[in-house]
Formats: C-alpha cells, structure tokens, sequence
C-alpha cells in the first residue's frame, strides 16, 4: 500500500478502509481543490509532503486509527495494527534508535497475542506515536514515566530494557 492512499482518505474522511463513498469522494476532491484526476495527480507531491510534516503526519497517524476499525468494534486488532505501523512509523522515525526499537516492538506485539491481548487501543495507539517522539525513536533512556501512560506503554518499556 502507498501511504500515499491514507492521505487520500484523511483528506476524504473515509470511514471504512478500501471503500469510498460518493460522498465522501466529492467532499474530498473538493477540500482537494480537485475536479478530476489530472488535478489529483497535480495534487500528489503535496500528499506526499504531509507525511513528512510532523504536526500533518500525526493527525493522518490518528485518523488512521479510526480508518482500520471494523464497524461496531472500539479497538483495532493486533495483525492490522501492526502492518499499518509498518507502514507509517518508518515515515516518521528513522536511524539507530528506531532501526533498535522496531524489530523489539513486532516482538513485543507478537507476545502481547500469545498472551491473549489481540487488539490495540485508541489509547495505546495514539501513545506509542507520543512515546516515540518523546525517545526520539525508541531510546528508552529518554522516556519519562510521568505516570499518564496507558499500560501497554508501560510494558513496551518494560520489555525493551
């Protein structure tokens, strides 16, 4: 998938991944300044630009939160999770600290399945973007346990030390 896509459907306001509604397409060409597909072709390097935008790359990283939810269910599961991470956190973070952290957070979600927790929360979701700027990719010596953090920041942590 091009991350690309996502912005798209950000600026769309997809609700449902893999299908557009009539509605939500022309809401979105227009708040695209777009009237055909030349124009959104013409419109593509700025998409492109939004994800290397920090304060654009975290409402695309919170709406796609939203996007992956199955109709009715709050969460959001492990499987699908994960692979949008693939995808978007390699956009935002790079270097030794997050080249470290990133194979330790597959395995951390691998055993969080084992263990029963199949899914991620908004919560949860939202905070490991947080916890990621704030360690400046995963550096753990950099994280602060003020204490508001959801518990599976807690044990990330843990598992990383």
């Amino acid at each position: 998938m091009d991350p690309v896509t996502l912005v798209i459907s950000y600026h769309m306001n997809c609700n449902e991944m893999g299908v557009v509604k009539r509605e939500e397409f022309v809401k979105g060409f227009e708040a695209l300044g777009c009237e055909s597909v030349n124009d959104l072709k013409n419109v593509l390097p700025d998409l492109q630009s939004a994800l290397k935008d920090n304060r654009e790359f975290k409402k695309i990283y919170k709406y796609v939160f939203d996007f992956l939810r199955e109709d009715g269910v709050r969460n959001v599961m492990n499987e699908v999770g994960v692979g949008m991470l693939d995808l978007l956190l390699p956009l935002r973070f790079s270097g030794p600290n997050f080249d470290n952290f990133k194979p330790k957070l597959d395995e951390f979600f691998t055993k969080r399945e084992t263990e029963g927790i199949k899914a991620i929360k908004k919560d949860e979701w939202n905070c490991l973007l947080d916890f990621l700027e704030m360690t400046d990719g995963g550096d753990v010596t950099k994280y602060e346990d003020d204490g508001s953090w959801p518990v599976m920041i807690d044990h990330l942590v843990e598992a990383l030390k």
